[in-house]
């Protein structure tokens, strides 16, 4: 839920939010997934056209490792 989040704050160029709203996640038994199902998706998070990429997915996954470690242990002290 804290990469979701972290998602949609780095999808920054928002024209009617459908992108934005679109992003979810998922877990299992062994990790957690963040991603879309929009079809224009991956020209936004990679780039084309000669844009640079976004990056909102990948950023959300990794420039968040910390708090994210410190949720699993705080998870897994409560449990």
């Amino acid at each position: 839920l804290a990469a979701e989040g972290h998602a949609k704050k780095y999808e920054t160029a928002v024209d009617t939010g459908r992108l934005r709203n679109s992003i979810s996640h998922a877990t299992d038994d062994e990790a957690a997934y963040i991603g879309t199902n929009v079809e224009y998706a991956p020209y936004i998070e990679l780039g084309a056209r000669g844009k640079d990429g976004l990056h909102f997915l990948q950023k959300a996954a990794s420039n968040h490792t910390a708090e994210y470690k410190r949720l699993m242990e705080d998870s897994m002290k409560n449990a």
